[in-house]
């Protein structure tokens, strides 16, 4: 009895470890050198943070395009954009800044849509 307790418990650590690493590890997505994650708004709003051997590098929590204190409504969009600036790090046209300001023209040829240009976030 107490070796199926000890061993019930060994595999509630197990799983409980593959859990957090999984869940830990959700929304990033790496990118060359460069580990990007989305980042959640309060406002649910999306963001990402760009990471280069586990630090911290970029964090651009609000959009880049229009200059306004939230985030993207998609999540997919903080991605598309991104993937542009590490783009723009590997290609050694940007320094390593903590913000950028994406231009409109930019932003359609990432993959960006008239909507996601145009419509603003529903809470603001």
């Amino acid at each position: 009895m107490y070796k199926k307790q000890l061993l019930l418990l060994f595999g509630l650590f197990v799983s409980s470890l593959l859990f957090a690493q999984t869940n830990e590890n959700k929304n990033a997505v790496q990118v060359g050198k460069y580990t990007v994650e989305t980042i959640s708004n309060s406002d649910n709003t999306y963001g990402y943070e760009i990471f280069e051997n586990g630090q911290s590098i970029v964090k651009q929590a609000f959009n880049p395009i229009f200059v306004v204190p939230y985030g993207f409504k998609k999540k997919e969009n903080a991605l598309k954009v991104a993937k542009w600036h590490v783009q723009q790090l590997n290609q050694q046209k940007i320094d390593k800044v903590k913000v950028i300001v994406l231009p409109i023209s930019t932003a359609r040829g990432i993959g960006l849509t008239e909507e996601d240009l145009t419509t603003q976030n529903s809470n603001h």
